[in-house]
């Protein structure tokens, strides 16, 4: 396997988040996500949803 294949999947954002969720369980961190976050996304996802369903109906 290459070298800069192996570098260039490790430097991937997923990867690195996954890892950086990896680093916080091992060391007892109490990250969470503010309270706003989550509604925001939810009302986000919801209208997403919404204009799919609306543009791909034919």
């Amino acid at each position: 396997m290459e070298f800069n294949l192996l570098i260039g999947n490790f430097l991937n954002p997923p990867i690195l988040f996954f890892f950086l969720g990896l680093l916080a369980v091992f060391v007892k961190s109490d990250l969470e996500i503010p309270a706003p976050i989550p509604k925001i996304l939810s009302l986000l996802f919801a209208f997403v949803n919404f204009l799919f369903l609306i543009y791909t109906k034919k």
